[in-house]
């Protein structure tokens, strides 16, 4: 899944999820999107992070 389609799924659930009062935080780093927080997903909340790097890198091969 690519950044652009990370982000449309982003604003996709935050603009049809308006029933519930709960505000996405996003992070901002220069003016380009690292994360977010308090994702409502069917009453489910995520915190998210967009970073850079392999499976291996990021997760020391867990």
């Amino acid at each position: 899944m690519t950044f652009k389609h990370l982000l449309f799924t982003l604003l996709w659930v935050g603009c049809f999820n308006l029933s519930i009062a709960t505000a996405v935080t996003l992070t901002m780093d220069g003016g380009k999107l690292t994360g977010a927080s308090t994702v409502n997903v069917n009453g489910v909340f995520y915190n998210v992070e967009f970073v850079d790097g392999s499976c291996v890198s990021l997760f020391s091969g867990v």
